[in-house]
């Protein structure tokens, strides 16, 4: 166990505790505000779960002891005794509580997504945090089950009197929906220093739900009841005042009118009721206004579309269209709208990225597009005027979320979904469920851009751009909306990187049918594989052309297993080759006996190779003869100029790197330099972007700004040189 006091200040106390357990770890920071800014105790939870046929929870025994505990059920609670015999794990939402009898004082747990609970004594409470069954046979999938890392929270807070008196549903609903920080440009308003929406005037009933309404313009609001009494001439107000009302039923078919009063409405609650009205409000005393737009002309290059009638029409990549069924002709994101290309059949309606400029309507000052990547997540800069900026754009069918069971990396996407189609198609089929996105990306143009130069790398593909006036983009989240998992070494996986063998060509020595061709091998999907035919002579082989050379430094083999087949059909003995031309002189950079897991990872020293062989020389664990493999993954960078060293780590020392801008011809490439220095995303360009490049040349030792000095040693001086250079070039901090 190590403990670390890692934040000691005015506003909070954090102690750190690290531990293991067998081949998991566990990192717990316990935070603690003055009183008056919070009355928890929260408890932050990292964990790397490698622990198999384990029940994993968090136990708290208190001072307080009752026979009973209040559980949270969400549209009300229940209160429970010990545990039994038939009643020993117990559901629950956001909280549960243990108060004395009389009601005098207690505490309550507050938890941020887990749901399980129990009491195994008059004192003590449980949560159940992770769970990992032991498995027969029948049911190997869930021998996985919670494997891998996870983020989650809870928390305790004391308090006197009972739950109702301390306001418990309260304060955990204040633990899991904080108060969000947004930042706008000076301006001036109308509404004063403060401005509220909706307003209750009793404690005990919570506004649930604000949304416009599905088929009106109204807006609907859902309150509760919490404390489980009822409740009367409850007073709602919101905005400059009510100006009709109605009661509605869930699904907001009307119920019966409600009368205002004085702009509010007053109504009457009973033990823990839910209702809903749809309000008409009286004008606002400020509105906003929708951007001022043009469309902008598009020199289309690309097919990207086809009909479900004539699926063979177009190639987005490697056969694969958008459906036209599902993507419109014109379409809306965030008060942006935007014109397509025809879908009509031969016509081009998408545009890949070879380093066109492209000309601009004038007098607007952002560029929106909507753009997608045809082969895994990508980088490319866009100059506009004397501006340069490099977006990232993501994968056009990759999942936008990913839960990170066995092995998988964890990640949420926080890029703007604009588009999403719920299939797409092949020459040969409407593959359903396989869903296909297109991004909005913005790009702030400076005065007088009159065009857009776009990148030299055509996996980005661009289905439309719009230029905007618009003073609501100027409003925006001061931190994080998503939930992230962050990078500790030897704890978390590294951040996504792109599969370099994604959607490239596949041959096998043999294939059991079209369903589990080679191509399924490298399609990016969980539960397709490519199956071998068992009847043909061992050795089994895959081989995968990733169309031009790259610094290869890992692998990554999905077996059996990790599709949901069984565990002894998983890969035993096999070798992962390269060869100079796909067809002889194959190496063995990768070697394994004996393997029993359904993924299997694989690092190299970084090596030159272009294709890939996973030669298979025992399929399963038994006489089984049949190979099946749901995934080969292969990870590395370019290396533009040929040194031996990956773009990835090259590309803030010295040019001439092609793919790799330097805007102000100093030998350092502008990833490095205040060109790029805005990390974070939030203006302004602080000591906070300062230290996520610090942190990120300390974590990929060296990868970001590798030798700075020239001095052939990559060390702590040049990390002091690059703090030098970013002092000088992007401001103090």
């Amino acid at each position: 166990v190590e403990a670390t006091i890692t934040e000691s200040g005015p506003v909070r106390v954090t102690l750190e505790i690290k531990r293991t357990y067998g081949d998991s770890t566990f990192i717990q920071n316990i935070s603690l505000s003055p009183a008056g800014a919070s009355d928890i105790v929260s408890v932050q939870n990292l964990v790397d779960w490698k622990t198999q046929g384990t029940l994993l929870k968090a136990s708290f025994p208190m001072a307080v002891s009752n026979t009973t505990a209040t559980y949270d059920l969400g549209m009300g609670t229940i209160q429970r005794p010990n545990n039994q015999s038939s009643l020993y794990e117990v559901p629950a939402q956001w909280w549960a509580d243990l108060t004395a009898p009389g009601g005098s004082y207690g505490v309550a747990i507050l938890n941020d997504c887990k749901y399980g609970w129990d009491k195994p004594a008059n004192n003590i409470l449980r949560l159940t945090l992770l769970h990992t069954p032991s498995v027969s046979s029948n049911y190997p999938d869930q021998a996985t089950l919670d494997i891998g890392q996870h983020k989650f929270a809870y928390a305790l807070t004391g308090h006197s009197g009972n739950w109702t008196a301390a306001n418990v549903p309260a304060k955990a609903e204040l633990f899991n929906q904080p108060l969000r920080a947004f930042q706008t440009a000076k301006h001036s308003g109308s509404l004063g220093n403060s401005y509220s929406f909706v307003q209750i005037s009793a404690p005990q009933v919570a506004v649930k739900t604000v949304k416009k309404a599905e088929r009106s313009s109204e807006i609907v609001i859902r309150l509760q009841e919490l404390y489980g009494s009822d409740v009367n001439n409850v007073v709602i107000s919101a905005g400059s005042g009510i100006a009709s009302a109605r009661e509605v039923n869930g699904s907001e078919q009307n119920i019966a009118p409600v009368t205002p009063i004085d702009g509010n409405i007053v109504i009457n609650m009973t033990k823990y009721q839910p209702r809903t009205f749809a309000l008409t409000l009286n004008s606002a005393p400020a509105s906003g206004s929708l951007p001022a737009t043009q469309t902008v002309t598009m020199p289309y290059n690309l097919d990207a579309v086809s009909s479900d009638n004539n699926r063979s029409d177009g190639n987005f990549y490697n056969g694969i269209t958008f459906a036209a069924e599902l993507l419109p002709a014109a379409m809306t994101c965030e008060d942006i709208p935007f014109t397509l290309g025809s879908s009509a059949d031969g016509s081009n309606n998408a545009l890949t990225c070879a380093g066109q400029t492209i000309s601009l309507p004038s007098g607007y000052e952002s560029l929106y597009i909507l753009a997608t990547s045809r082969n895994g997540d990508t980088n490319g800069n866009f100059t506009a005027g004397a501006q340069t900026v490099e977006l990232s754009v993501q994968d056009y069918t990759e999942n936008v979320a990913n839960w990170g069971r066995d092995g998988d990396i964890a990640y949420i996407k926080d890029d703007v979904v604009a588009y999403v189609g719920t299939h797409r198609h092949s020459s040969s089929a409407n593959e359903a469920y396989v869903f296909s996105y297109l991004y909005l990306y913005k790009i702030a143009l400076p005065a007088g851009a009159a065009s857009v130069t776009l990148p030299a790398n055509d996996k980005i593909a661009i289905f439309a751009m719009t230029v905007a006036n618009n003073q609501n983009d100027k409003t925006r989240s001061a931190a994080r909306m998503y939930d992230d998992l962050p990078y500790i070494p030897g704890i978390t996986p590294p951040p996504p990187r792109e599969n370099l063998a994604l959607l490239k060509p596949a041959t096998a020595d043999s294939y059991v049918n079209a369903a589990e061709s080679p191509d399924k091998s490298v399609d990016g999907q969980r539960y397709t594989k490519w199956c071998a035919v068992a009847a043909t002579v061992i050795p089994h082989w895959l081989r995968v052309d990733l169309q031009q050379e790259y610094m290869v430094d890992s692998f990554t083999v999905r077996h059996s297993g990790d599709g949901g087949e069984p565990a002894k059909w998983n890969t035993r003995d096999f070798s992962i080759q390269k060869s100079p031309d796909g067809l002889s002189g194959w190496e063995n950079v990768v070697s394994v006996t004996g393997n029993t897991q359904s993924i299997t990872y694989h690092s190299i020293t970084p090596t030159l190779m272009r294709y890939v062989r996973l030669y298979i020389t025992q399929p399963t664990q038994d006489s089984d003869k049949a190979a099946r493999i749901y995934e080969l993954e292969v990870y590395g960078s370019t290396d533009s100029d040929g040194d031996g060293i990956g773009d990835d780590t090259d590309n803030c020392v010295s040019t001439p790197n092609p793919d790799q801008a330097d805007s102000d011809g100093d030998g350092i490439g502008d990833a490095c330099e205040c060109f790029a220095a805005n990390l974070d995303g939030i203006d302004p360009v602080n000591f906070a972007d300062f230290a996520i490049l610090a942190g990120q040349w300390y974590l990929s030792g060296s990868g970001l700004s590798g030798d700075t000095n020239k001095d052939m040693t990559v060390d702590f001086l040049d990390l002091l040189q690059l703090t030098q250079h970013w002092l000088d070039n992007c401001g103090q901090p």
